[in-house]
């Protein structure tokens, strides 16, 4: 039995193949993670400048 380098007996995938197959995977985790960072900070400061405008006539005194 010959076994070729740098080959997957079973599946006849190289180590490049399986690499270049999981690198958009990779860019595709990372854009989401960003996304989703995005977005919760973007709450978030929707969320505390709603507090501080619901709130203005405590922060300002009033003459």
């Amino acid at each position: 039995m010959r076994k070729s380098f740098g080959k997957d007996t079973k599946k006849g995938i190289t180590y490049k193949e399986k690499k270049e197959a999981f690198i958009p995977i990779l860019k595709i985790n990372i854009l989401t993670k960003m996304v989703l960072i995005t977005v919760s900070v973007y709450m978030a400061k929707i969320e505390f400048f709603s507090f501080i405008l619901k709130n203005l006539r405590t922060f300002v005194p009033t003459f």
